[in-house]
């Protein structure tokens, strides 16, 4: 009321009674979105819990979350065409018949500065995979003897940190320099014929790469009070070779997705992936190449593009990026060219649940 203290009681009494009719005679305007600081902007309700390092945390948060995922790969592909297990067996004495990897993800995050965020992330890793033999691994054993391997335990550690660089509503633009920790065990045995006793696990069933790895990504988001948006370019990038004499497969990913916000606490999504990865350099002098195409270092490369379905839920959020968020999405490859044989991707299902706070 300061700019009306010199005003006669008269003239203050007009403009009070102004007000009050403007008030009532005019609808009031929802906030513009233009109005919203930054930190409003970007942690409205829902965010996009599928992709690393995709949000960032402001200074003194903390978020810590949980990540299950399960990938199922069955069948063979020669580039794009399909090779039977009888195929595989007149080259090799065993072929996969089925082979799932879960993982679970325990994430911590903590906002140092308003554009630093360190990101860690620990993996627990578990495997098995269902294989079918000849009867030359056998004797006496017809084709189609079974067998069935499983590891389990820690994987590659990560440790990274996410800035955010470019700002201009309603999209941001952040980087992330990451480091995956050699943490995972490389040395996993198994029953991989009925002959011979324990023998290394392929590659694939190994719970880590043995090397240090430069993980680097380039993320661009977008939300409105309407919907959210986003790409990451990630790269998986080995850095040395490990004990066992050979390097894992380079691996680039580029994911798209966007999530129409349909109430205060729910949002659909529906993303894109695409993978393009290398062969393995070097080799495992412990694995025999022609026990199976898993074994054989030059049959990883490929690249495949997926679609993914998912639903996310904001149970708590106090406008300021403070609250926990659950995720669940499905996965399907609709293109796989791989070098073969190679076992291909069926589908990958996920839940995920963080939690920030102050």
């Amino acid at each position: 009321m300061r700019q009306f203290s010199r005003l006669p009681r008269t003239g203050m009494a007009a403009a009070v009674a102004l007000m009050a009719w403007q008030m009532v005679s005019q609808p009031v305007q929802a906030k513009d979105m233009t109005d919203l600081s930054l930190e409003q902007l970007m942690h409205l309700d829902v965010i996009q819990l599928s992709v690393p390092g995709a949000h960032f945390h402001y200074q003194g948060d903390w978020m810590i979350g949980y990540d299950y995922s399960s990938s199922q790969y069955g069948g063979y592909l020669s580039g794009t065409s399909s090779v039977s297990n009888n195929q595989v067996l007149s080259q090799y004495m065993m072929a996969n018949t089925r082979m799932q990897s879960e993982m679970e993800d325990l994430m911590l995050m903590y906002g140092l500065r308003d554009n630093w965020t360190i990101n860690v992330m620990i993996p627990y890793m578990n495997m098995t995979m269902d294989q079918v033999m000849t009867s030359a691994s056998i004797p006496g054993e017809h084709i189609g003897g079974l067998n069935s391997n499983h590891t389990a335990g820690l994987g590659d550690m990560y440790v990274g940190v996410i800035h955010p660089f470019r700002y201009k509503y309603p999209t941001q633009w952040q980087w992330e320099a990451g480091l995956g920790l050699p943490t995972g065990n490389i040395d996993q045995f198994g029953l991989m014929t009925g002959m011979f006793g324990p023998q290394k696990l392929p590659y694939d069933m190994q719970l880590g790469s043995g090397s240090f790895t430069f993980q680097p990504s380039l993320t661009y988001l977008g939300e409105t009070d309407k919907a959210s948006w986003g790409g990451q370019l990630r790269g998986y990038l080995p850095l040395d070779q490990n004990w066992d004499h050979y390097i894992q497969s380079n691996r680039f990913s580029a994911t798209g997705w966007y999530a129409p916000q349909l109430s205060k606490h729910f949002s659909p999504s529906v993303r894109v992936d695409f993978v393009s990865q290398g062969n393995i350099r070097g080799a495992d002098n412990g694995m025999d190449p022609t026990t199976m195409p898993d074994s054989n270092p030059g049959l990883y490369a490929g690249r495949r593009a997926d679609i993914y379905l998912g639903l996310n839920f904001n149970l708590n959020n106090d406008g300021q990026g403070h609250g926990q968020w659950i995720s669940i999405e499905g996965g399907w490859p609709f293109y796989q060219s791989l070098t073969g044989p190679q076992l291909k991707l069926n589908n990958v299902y996920s839940a995920a649940f963080e939690w920030t706070f102050k």
